[in-house]
């Protein structure tokens, strides 16, 4: 058989190795790719939604201008803290910077009002620093609490300088506080910041603006009816949603990502078979 095999297969094969190399090396990548974007797809998707819960902390509904960071007025707070069976509305600022000495290290800095000791416990943060340290960033706009995972990796602790690359340019802050692994500072692998709403709100360019509201709804409220209220009472460009339907939002944006990267895979194990 292998006689029969050199005398005949490979003789037919020997002019053509070129094109037989191409196509199986066309039928290999189009096949490792089709499983590498759904291994990665899968991981990616798996990570997110855990960021997205870590995020939401305790909210039942929210309140947002599109998929966020766009920003609308702080006033509808107000509205919504008069809302029926609403037991707290918490506004929130969110936004991204950039780390001066290391511009491929983003942070994600939330902004939230640090007096309002209840509703910051609804998200499971907790301090390394002194009450007296902690203190010192409702008086001082350039204060900052970063993740203790963020520090470490910067080299940075409590009453050190951190320089970031805002929209108002390079500005120095003071961190007054590490964040412990809980909760919210355990999103986004760490990379994760936390200001008084008011020097949030300078710090990303956002006087007079949140991004989103967090709701939680009385115990037994029926948290439809309580949507639909609150959809009757805010401006229609306004989304209420719950975080679970957010985070369907960006599914089904990941999941047409996907399925390109799907077609571009086939189309590279098509061609490996007819070339």
């Amino acid at each position: 058989m292998l006689r029969l095999l050199q005398q005949i297969s490979l003789r037919q094969l020997r002019p053509l190795w070129g094109r037989v190399i191409l196509v199986v090396a066309g039928v290999a990548v189009g096949t490792t790719l089709i499983v590498a974007v759904d291994v990665v797809n899968e991981s990616f998707l798996d990570s997110f939604q855990r960021t997205m819960r870590l995020v939401a902390g305790p909210a039942d509904l929210q309140v947002k201008l599109g998929l966020g960071e766009v920003g609308f007025s702080e006033s509808v707070t107000d509205l919504i803290r008069g809302g029926p069976d609403v037991v707290a509305a918490v506004p929130l600022i969110r936004g991204t910077v950039t780390l001066a000495a290391k511009t491929d290290e983003v942070l994600h800095v939330f902004g939230a009002d640090l007096a309002a000791e209840e509703d910051l416990g609804r998200y499971r943060t907790r301090l390394t620093s002194e009450r007296r340290d902690a203190a010192m960033a409702l008086i001082d706009i350039r204060s900052i609490f970063v993740s203790e995972a963020l520090a470490k990796r910067v080299g940075r602790d409590v009453g050190d300088p951190l320089r970031l690359s805002t929209p108002h340019g390079l500005v120095t802050v003071t961190i007054r506080g590490l964040l412990e692994p809980h909760g919210l500072a355990r999103a986004y692998s760490g990379n994760v910041a936390v200001m008084d709403i008011a020097a949030a709100q300078w710090l990303l360019d956002k006087d007079g603006r949140i991004d989103q509201i967090d709701i939680v709804v009385r115990d037994g409220a029926d948290v439809g009816a309580v949507a639909a209220g609150l959809r009757r009472l805010l401006p229609d460009e306004l989304r209420v949603t719950s975080p679970d339907f957010q985070g369907a939002d960006y599914r089904r944006v990941l999941s047409s990502f996907q399925a390109m990267l799907t077609g571009l895979s086939l189309l590279c194990l098509v061609t490996g078979l007819h070339v």
